[in-house]
């Protein structure tokens, strides 16, 4: 809807806007951008078209090595590096970006992207949709790359037990309740200022309050 607000209040001169799919039509989930929303918000002077739904997110980085090799040079997809033209490496868009040009023996020739270790992106993965994991590891199935699907198996594997236990913490009152003490103590082991972020701070009021 930003995105679409923006549009529309250029719209005496933008007449046709083009808004990024972010899963294919295979993976439709609710989200702020849908093939069937989109276009509903068009006007008489703009047109609003949900584009690319018909692919996948390694689909269309295939096709760009493929058909536009030369743009991988300058290639960014990261959201934390704001300021600089390079992108992190240390956030979920970098991970899968990087894990899809790795599967397709490109990586080497996206300059922009730092190099990471495989443990670490094994963590950025983890904070990501699964979806996008699992469409990694089936290009890199289809791509004879074995070691990588093994690796992603493993990520997913760790993403399910996580939200797993996640999800009986959040049911169970006293477990709730000694979350910000288990979330303090893990930042004092490892050298971090304690911060209680608002979700830990909202469920430990929920708790407190069930309880």
């Amino acid at each position: 809807s930003a995105l679409i607000a923006s549009a529309l209040a250029l719209s005496r001169g933008v007449n046709r806007l083009l808004i990024p799919s972010t899963y294919s039509y295979g993976q439709l989930m609710p989200w702020g951008s849908h093939p069937i929303l989109d276009e509903l918000w068009s006007t008489d002077a703009m047109q609003v078209v949900h584009h690319g739904a018909e692919a996948r997110r390694v689909d269309k980085i295939v096709y760009l090595v493929r058909k536009h090799p030369d743009v991988l040079k300058r290639l960014r997809v990261c959201w934390r590096n704001q300021a600089g033209p390079n992108n992190c490496g240390r956030c979920p868009k970098c991970a899968r970006t990087i894990m899809a040009l790795e599967v397709i023996g490109a990586l080497a020739d996206a300059p922009a992207f730092p190099p990471v270790p495989r443990a670490e992106l094994r963590r950025y993965l983890r904070m990501d949709h699964p979806v996008f994991v699992e469409e990694i590891r089936d290009l890199a199935r289809e791509n004879g790359r074995m070691e990588v699907v093994v690796f992603l198996n493993r990520v997913l594997q760790r993403y399910k037990r996580r939200h797993a236990f996640k999800a009986l913490v959040e049911a169970t009152a006293v477990l709730a309740g000694c979350v910000p003490h288990i979330y303090g103590l893990r930042r004092r082991l490892r050298g971090e200022p304690f911060k209680l972020s608002p979700h830990v701070l909202l469920g430990a009021t929920s708790a407190k309050q069930t309880a």
